[in-house]
């Protein structure tokens, strides 16, 4: 009876690990997926956020001027965030 029951506790016990081994295996690869997303937005992000500020930056700082920033007079004068 006692060896019965100690089959079915190992038997249990492996059972556990693989499901619990499996698990953890599948929560790595959502976590790596993750970080890899999180990395090509940042990318696209900076990549965007570069265009926007060249574009800005060709017009002089006009496209600023609703934000209550003024046209500087010459370029690169302070007051002006896209210099």
């Amino acid at each position: 009876m006692l060896e019965m029951q100690k089959g079915y506790f190992d038997r249990q016990r492996a059972k556990m690990q693989a499901d619990f081994t499996n698990l953890y295996e599948k929560m790595r690869t959502e976590v790596q997926n993750a970080s890899n997303l999180l990395k090509q937005l940042k990318s696209c992000r900076l990549n965007s956020l570069a265009s926007v500020f060249r574009c800005r930056k060709s017009t002089s700082c006009q496209q600023t001027r609703s934000l209550g920033w003024r046209k500087p007079r010459n370029r690169g004068a302070e007051g002006c965030p896209f210099q």
